[in-house]
């Protein structure tokens, strides 16, 4: 019977994640911060949480993005940054499969009619506890 991990560990890197999310991120970088194995970080995402690791970063990155489209004037280019991707073509693909348009006609479509909000210096709310954890959480 394989005992899964402890749920503070997971809590810690779902935050570590949801705090970091727009830098590079990768799964050796979680293993060797964390001190655990590849397979056991892997394991994590596939089995408690039931997505994996990209699926969820990019989750993170793309909801940011919409953010960032709806309420800001910045540049794709610039949403894309600043949500993590340092590629414009992979955001807009990345972008597409997941809304099934492109950020141009996302933001062309949800445009939000809100008093803007200044682009430089969005952060985003961060809680290091689990139970009231929300990396979306935006100030």
């Amino acid at each position: 019977m394989k005992i899964p991990p402890p749920l503070d560990l997971t809590c810690k890197i779902i935050a570590y994640i949801g705090n970091n999310f727009r830098e590079e991120i990768t799964l050796p970088l979680l293993a060797k911060k964390f001190g655990v194995g590849k397979y056991t970080l892997s394991r994590i995402f596939s089995n408690v949480l039931g997505i994996s690791l990209p699926s969820y970063l990019n989750s993170l990155r793309i909801e940011y993005a919409i953010y960032l489209l709806q309420r800001t004037d910045m540049d794709i280019i610039n949403v894309a940054i600043e949500s993590g991707y340092h590629n414009q073509q992979t955001f807009n693909r990345i972008f597409k499969n997941v809304k099934g348009c492109t950020p141009r006609e996302y933001r062309q479509a949800h445009k939000k009619a809100v008093p803007k909000q200044p682009t430089a210096g969005i952060k985003l709310a961060r809680q290091e506890s689990c139970g009231d954890y929300n990396p979306l959480g935006y100030i």
